[in-house]
């Protein structure tokens, strides 16, 4: 497929849709990017209807709810009402105009798109979906934003520079307060995000980034990732040489090293974690977008890159908002329905990972349905965010009757 930025009869065309031409083909000129792709494009309009909703106050009609509506029901077919409660894909209880959710895709695991529209697009009114290469597969009757990133090189972890989907979103004129990036299995709570400052990052707490000096032979390591420090010793090597020679050319970049030194302690010490969701606000989009272009043509790794440009970008001391997760942990022996309770998850703010292509494909364990309908929609839809006090409970296919067939309850 030729991505859209390649093709004069679609770029000629798009003004006429309402779409920026700069808005489709900012991406695709930078340095580091071979193209972008989209679904169907559709004109989002861009306006305030605040962050909580009231009645007098709605937002417009939520993209593909009838879309949604029709997956929601064959997804939960047979789930019984008093379990998965009533699900508002047009009146949610929260809706955010002001923030572009980012949702990244490591592997093309493009079969989840429906179920992850079902889960945040009626909270979220600007999505961006990122992942490597095209869209093969048909979405009758969605409309979403699609683009890709240069696929990753062979010999390294699938998605292992991501973060190229941020640096591009930041090129593409959308009015925000900041994008949110969220990998694909990453399953985030739409409650914590009104206390959340949208001027601020939002990130890991500091006291689990790691910092490490990336001189040393053999370099530290972290999070048992074979592929972390050691593997990509020699580009981040490369990469704070350029930073210490942009330093009095590149404001951007200058400020950025002379912070890292400053917080982690000396021009050789980088920071380290998992990144798989983050929060980079408007006020620091193109200071991100510049530094982390940099690591992308030093092809510097995602867990090593986001965390160290965070840091940069924000001097020890300055508001920092810390978002605290529930990671299964490598093994990923715990399946995720007996994590997300009242007990596990009371003061979380995302759980991963969580994986949804078992059920998009409707193969392995049925639990996982039931999970979906009964746990995680009501809770989204649930203004409290009430979870379960005790830890969810098995069930199996043949429990869902065919007599409650119609039960689940979804309103439009």
């Amino acid at each position: 497929m030729i991505p859209v930025c390649q093709r004069p009869d679609v770029l000629s065309d798009l003004p006429t849709r309402g779409i920026d031409l700069d808005t489709v083909a900012a991406p695709c000129r930078r340095a580091h990017h071979n193209g972008c792709t989209l679904g169907r494009i559709r004109s989002e309009r861009e306006t305030d209807f605040g962050t909580t909703l009231t009645s007098a106050r709605r937002p417009p009609p939520v993209t593909n709810q009838l879309a949604m509506k029709e997956k929601l029901n064959k997804t939960c077919l047979g789930i019984p009402s008093n379990r998965a409660g009533k699900i508002r894909l047009n009146d949610p209880w929260v809706y955010f105009t002001d923030i572009l959710l980012v949702v990244v895709f490591n592997k093309p695991h493009f079969e989840n798109i429906p179920l992850i529209e079902i889960l945040y697009r009626p909270f979220f009114l600007h999505i961006l979906y990122c992942g490597p290469g095209s869209v093969e597969m048909s979405f009758e009757h969605y409309d979403f934003r699609y683009l890709s990133y240069t696929e990753t090189p062979k010999g390294h972890y699938p998605g292992s520079f991501n973060y190229e989907c941020m640096v591009s979103a930041m090129t593409m004129n959308y009015t925000v307060k900041g994008y949110l990036f969220l990998a694909d299995d990453t399953l985030w709570s739409v409650h914590k995000v009104p206390s959340l400052n949208k001027s601020s990052i939002w990130y890991l707490p500091k006291h689990v980034i790691s910092v490490g000096n990336i001189s040393l032979d053999p370099p530290p390591s972290w999070n048992s990732h074979a592929w972390g420090f050691r593997l990509y010793q020699t580009q981040v090597q490369n990469a704070l040489r350029r930073m210490e020679l942009e330093y009095s050319t590149n404001s951007v970049v200058g400020q950025c090293y002379r912070t890292l030194q400053a917080v982690n302690g000396g021009k050789h010490m980088v920071s380290g974690n998992l990144a798989d969701v983050y929060y980079i606000p408007q006020r620091l989009a193109a200071q991100f977008a510049e530094v982390g272009l940099l690591f992308l043509e030093e092809k510097v790794f995602l867990e090593i890159a986001v965390p160290t440009i965070i840091t940069c970008l924000e001097s020890e001391g300055s508001s920092l908002e810390e978002i605290v997760g529930l990671y299964r942990g490598v093994v990923r022996v715990t399946p995720p329905w007996l994590l997300l309770n009242k007990d596990m998850f009371a003061d979380k703010v995302f759980l991963h990972p969580c994986k949804w292509g078992p059920l998009a494909t409707g193969v392995g364990d049925p639990t996982l349905r039931l999970f979906f309908c009964e746990t995680v929609l009501p809770w989204l839809h649930d203004p409290q965010g009430r979870l379960a006090d005790q830890k969810f409970t098995t069930l199996s296919n043949h429990q869902f009757a065919p007599h409650l067939q119609n039960s689940f309850t979804v309103e439009c």
